[in-house]
């Protein structure tokens, strides 16, 4: 490779890495609307198959139903985080979080360990909540963008076609452009409703555990854990923590509790992300773990936990077109997980 065109491939990667950080506020909400564009398709295609209709209205139809669940989601997970974040609640959890802190420092004994872990006594519940659900406050206010740019994606559905034939005047070109259009909608559409569907399942499960086991708000952890298991790998780890703390928290003189917590959602992560998942999924993904989470820290790192979400779509977009162009070809082979691209 010459010295010139590593240079550009080099400027390219730091405008295009500027350019995602600087238009994140704009590219967010769109990257938002269009997981919820292919939801709708994927509904608007159930539906039509049902019951027979025009187009439009099964648009119309796909596209007020999952908005309006999406609204309930919205409005309950608003209602949970308030009634979480009421004073006399956080008051008591931190009080018995530093409770909990003191009789910990006080078995190890070690001075030198002490004044480390004595810095957890600085912890502020508050404050971790707040900025562990900023990025999705943010969202749910960027709402009127997200369904504005969602209303053009659904109008845009039905030029598409026509653009394609206006920009590739040869029809085997136009077929092979469109056969990789087809093939990153069908791919990233299948992938956000398989990972619903399993988010659902894992969300659900989850709510019955923490009533079982009297949790506080088992309706706030379960509508955290099916958010968090939308980012691959560590989401299923954050999203088995959160709720043991929260039972250690809640009961400390009870660490059966915290620990049944644990063993119940780390089971239900197991069983779903170890069973169901690979079996909804199938060969859906041909994504390699390493490039799984290496594309998890870079995304993280430009957007935040949105950033987290949206990566493996990201790099199953990435993939499919690095496979159509000869010169990336064994690039997208080595992203691959078989080499089958």
């Amino acid at each position: 490779m010459s010295l010139t065109r590593t240079t550009s491939i080099l400027l390219s990667l730091t405008l295009g890495g500027f350019l995602l950080i600087y238009l994140k506020s704009f590219l967010i909400p769109f990257a938002f609307s269009l997981g919820i564009w292919f939801l709708i398709r994927k509904f608007r295609k159930v539906i039509m198959k049902t019951i027979k209709m025009p187009f439009w209205l099964g648009s119309l139809l796909a596209s007020m139903v999952i908005l309006a669940v999406l609204y309930f989601f919205s409005e309950l997970l608003t209602l949970q985080v308030k009634a979480f974040m009421a004073p006399e609640n956080l008051d008591k959890y931190n009080t018995n979080f530093q409770l909990i802190s003191e009789k910990f420092i006080g078995l190890v004994g070690d001075q030198a360990l002490q004044s480390g872990i004595s810095q957890i006594q600085d912890f502020n519940l508050a404050s971790l909540i707040s900025n562990a659900l900023g990025a999705l406050t943010n969202l749910l206010g960027n709402s009127f963008m997200v369904i504005l740019y969602l209303l053009f994606l659904i109008l845009e559905e039905n030029v598409i076609k026509l653009k394609f034939r206006a920009i590739y005047h040869d029809e085997s070109k136009r077929e092979a452009a469109l056969s990789i259009f087809r093939q990153i909608i069908k791919s990233v559409e299948n992938y956000i409703t398989l990972k619903t569907l399993v988010s659902i399942i894992t969300g659900l499960a989850s709510y019955f555990g923490l009533l079982i086991l009297q949790i506080d708000f088992p309706i706030f952890w379960a509508l955290l854990i099916f958010l968090l298991n939308y980012i691959p790998t560590i989401g299923s780890l954050i999203a088995t923590l959160f709720p043991t703390l929260m039972a250690l928290m809640q009961y400390p003189d009870q660490p059966v509790k915290s620990l049944l917590v644990l063993i119940i959602i780390g089971v239900i992560q197991v069983i779903v992300g170890n069973v169901i998942e690979p079996r909804v999924m199938g060969d859906n993904l041909n994504i390699s773990p390493l490039v799984v989470i290496l594309s998890l820290t870079l995304w993280g790192t430009l957007w935040g936990v949105v950033g987290m979400i949206l990566s493996v779509p990201i790099m199953v977009v990435v993939i499919i077109v690095f496979s159509k162009i000869p010169s990336m070809r064994n690039l997208a082979v080595m992203m691959s997980s078989n080499g089958n691209v």
